[in-house]
């Protein structure tokens, strides 16, 4: 298999891109069908967009972070062993969209999660994918 820089870009973009769409449509399904089946309260469609520090952004930020986590083992997968060109190509992209997406909270502990969360859970990928030499 011939591993490069542009695949390893590639891969880590749009497996953090298609994980973050499965689990986002796993997680509206979750919402609409089971539960109302476990609590008992039917559905009730909300028009806004969720609020940065709600607790339904707090609940779904595991998903993001283990996006960021497959994506950055997606990258170790693609590029050369232990290459580390990819990786800060996918950070500085991740990076760029964080700071020119809107962010509309005062609390530092909602900050941080906002602006570190990906970077590091794709050098936790990373990292985890080449400490266990995987192939």
């Amino acid at each position: 298999m011939k591993k490069s820089f542009f695949r390893g870009v590639l891969a880590g973009v749009l497996t953090l891109l298609i994980s973050l769409m499965v689990f986002a449509v796993l997680y509206v399904l979750f919402k609409m069908v089971a539960w109302p089946i476990i609590s008992g309260v039917p559905y009730v469609r909300n028009p806004e967009p969720i609020l940065v520090g709600s607790k339904e952004w707090y609940l779904l930020q595991p998903f993001a972070l283990l996006s960021a986590i497959l994506s950055g083992m997606a990258v170790a997968r693609w590029s050369k062993p232990n290459s580390w060109p990819a990786l800060l190509v996918i950070l500085f992209i991740v990076l760029i969209f964080s700071i020119f997406s809107p962010v509309e909270t005062d609390s530092v502990l909602n900050l941080a999660i906002w602006f570190l969360e990906v970077p590091i859970g794709l050098l936790m990928g990373f990292y985890f994918f080449n400490s266990r030499g995987c192939k």
